[in-house]
């Protein structure tokens, strides 16, 4: 990021648009440092999956055996 620093005071003197050329140059940089890190750092390459996981499991209000019987005990509870 900071190597772009040098590329972006060329563009600034080089073009007449100085926001709309900065604007773009942010753009490629921080498209490029996203490219990076997803194909370095895993956890990243995996966000999309363990995101629609999550989202599914929200949706389904995590219905399974263990949370079904907590559920049951709390609503006992509650009722009491």
């Amino acid at each position: 990021m900071i190597s772009s620093y040098p590329i972006y005071k060329f563009l600034e003197v080089n073009t007449s648009d100085k926001q709309k050329s900065g604007s773009i140059w942010l753009a490629v940089v921080v498209s490029l440092v996203m490219f990076f890190l997803y194909q370095v750092f895993t956890p990243l390459a995996e966000l999309e999956e363990s995101s629609v996981s999550w989202r599914f499991t929200l949706l389904r209000a995590g219905v399974n055996k263990s949370e079904k019987r907590i559920r049951r005990r709390n609503d006992r509870i509650h009722a009491i």
